[in-house]
């Protein structure tokens, strides 16, 4: 597993972003040992660099990463907002992780997914609400509660599990530490330790916050994770 993923899914705490990944690994865990096994076939669209890979290689029946643009990790590669070459209700579950604010248009990726799932198939997705600007290749969108279950109902999607994986006074403290670090870790040396004492207290803060305020239903939050059904 190369240094990107690892810091994907095992963050160390001085790593900025290390509660909410922490987070994010946990739940995506929890739902593919929920939906997925040996009979699954899974899509994985806009998948980067797969971090996740290793969750479901071995556990399903088959793994297919997608993506656009030059992924040397990607097993088929299409132009944004291009029909993706696979048959209609052909997979059980597809993944999707922090892609939905990076496509130009979420109404024709997520009917794109629900094509590709076969009825009852799984949609395993998260993305952010508040967070910082951070183009890959573009950054389009920030979401919240209503605004994404809206817009998967009108695409025909049935909501099975939702959060918000931080509340919103630990959002604002990951905003902040998420600056910071954007622009601090291009400074030399001194910089970096800096970074790091940010990022340690930070984290601690962010774990605090959210004990004592955490998501509730439709409150802000740095990241929102679902699954939801197609009817």
């Amino acid at each position: 597993m190369n240094e990107y993923n690892q810091k994907r899914i095992n963050p160390p705490f001085w790593q900025h972003d290390c509660h909410i990944l922490k987070r994010l690994y946990r739940e995506i865990k929890i739902e593919v040992h929920r939906w997925v096994n040996k009979n699954s076939e899974v899509l994985d669209y806009g998948c980067g660099p797969a971090p996740y890979e290793h969750l479901l290689t071995g556990r399903c029946s088959r793994y297919i990463k997608l993506d656009i643009g030059k992924n040397n990790s990607a097993d088929i590669l299409v132009l944004e907002n291009e029909k993706i070459p696979l048959p209609d209700s052909s997979w059980d579950v597809i993944l999707s992780t922090q892609v939905l604010e990076h496509v130009a248009d979420p109404g024709f990726y997520l009917s794109e997914c629900r094509r590709l799932l076969k009825p009852g198939g799984k949609l395993i997705l998260s993305t952010h609400g508040i967070w910082p600007y951070h183009p890959f290749p573009e950054d389009y969108w920030r979401f919240t509660e209503s605004g994404l279950k809206k817009i998967l109902r009108d695409n025909r999607f049935k909501t099975v599990n939702f959060k918000g994986l931080i509340g919103p006074f630990a959002s604002s403290v990951q905003f902040t530490v998420l600056l910071l670090a954007d622009f601090l870790v291009k400074k030399p040396f001194p910089a970096k330790l800096i970074l790091v004492l940010l990022s340690v207290i930070s984290n601690i803060s962010i774990s605090v916050l959210d004990s004592i305020f955490p998501y509730r239903k439709n409150s802000d939050s740095s990241l929102y994770f679902l699954c939801a059904e197609k009817y």
